[in-house]
């Protein structure tokens, strides 16, 4: 009788594993995102290009290559340091596969440059299930007008 019991219990576990995994869930992927942020005055505006790179791009996780634009921008927290921002980015991708939202809270801080940390939070066609997040840093590239932004992290699909 016990050993029937331990078998139960075993299939019962293995019968709860099977169903807790989605069965189109993917295994996070890296990826490397590098964009030129454009900023008030910069000819690109509102338009900022993007190039993805790392296992998630080699996998078909997203395209390589679009453009990205803020949708939502909200300041809070200034000192005399710096602020903090929080804005949602919309990516779009030059081969037509979709779009995808990114929420991102940010610090911008005069002594020590910007840094935030983001994640995936819609997407549309090909990424409809995309999940992920990250952090990231924004350069200075050409004065108050615009900066190179180094997005890394991990996706996947659900």
């Amino acid at each position: 009788m016990k050993k029937r019991r331990v078998l139960i219990a075993v299939l019962m576990t293995i019968l709860c594993l099977a169903i807790a995994v989605p069965a189109g869930a993917t295994p996070p992927s890296e990826v490397h995102i590098e964009g030129e942020t454009s900023l008030w005055g910069h000819p690109n505006w509102p338009l900022s290009p993007f190039v993805a790179s790392g296992p998630a791009v080699d996998i078909g996780l997203i395209c390589d290559t679009g453009y990205y634009e803020d949708v939502r921008l909200k300041f809070s927290g200034d000192s005399p340091n710096g602020w903090n921002v929080h804005l949602i980015r919309y990516f779009t991708c030059d081969d037509g596969s979709g779009e995808f939202f990114v929420n991102f809270q940010a610090r911008v801080d005069y002594r020590k440059g910007s840094t935030w940390n983001w994640n995936v939070l819609s997407g549309t066609g090909a990424y409809e299930k995309l999940h992920g997040a990250g952090s990231g840093i924004s350069l200075p590239l050409c004065g108050d007008n615009c900066a190179f932004d180094i997005f890394d992290g991990e996706l996947h699909i659900d």
